[in-house]
């Protein structure tokens, strides 16, 4: 091949990955949720779900954003999930959600355990949540439910 022919294909391939680099890019697409949490020390990985709604009855009205962190690694015995349940006034905006409830579950021990709530954010933005979340255990009565800590809590682009 002569010194001509491989210039011009030397151009040729220069023009066409400049062509492709110009290209319409298709729009990204929207981040899927995640999340995580340690469990006493071990991270959980999660598989996160969400849901608002208005509770109404004789003595209560308000607006509850539920967040729900499934571990995708789960023990045979049966599951794990942490909600977290935020409360605000009916219509009011996003903003004003406060984390009430940060409940953890175990299947296969049928119980479940209210939290102490140490620390936590909420942000929303165009529709989508994140924040954070830690917390102790409490007692019910006089029987402890501890030692067991919950910390660097971690949610982000989930929707209702």
């Amino acid at each position: 091949m002569n010194l001509r022919h491989l210039a011009t294909l030397l151009l040729a391939i220069g023009l066409l990955l400049s062509a492709l680099g110009c290209s319409k890019k298709e729009d990204a697409k929207p981040a899927s949720p995640s999340g995580s949490y340690k469990f006493d020390g071990v991270l959980k990985q999660c598989v996160i779900k969400c849901a608002v709604s208005t509770v109404r009855s004789s003595t209560y009205y308000y607006d509850e954003l539920t967040v729900t962190l499934t571990p995708i690694s789960q023990p045979t015995s049966g599951g794990q999930s942490i909600e977290l349940h935020y409360y605000k006034s009916p219509g009011g905006p996003s903003a004003d959600y406060q984390l009430a409830v940060l409940l953890y579950t175990d299947d296969a021990n049928s119980s479940s355990k209210v939290y102490t709530i140490d620390r936590t954010t909420l942000q929303e933005a165009t529709g989508s949540y994140a924040g954070t979340f830690a917390g102790s255990a409490v007692y019910i009565g006089y029987t402890p439910l501890g030692p067991h800590t919950i910390t660097e809590g971690v949610f982000a682009d989930v929707r209702p």
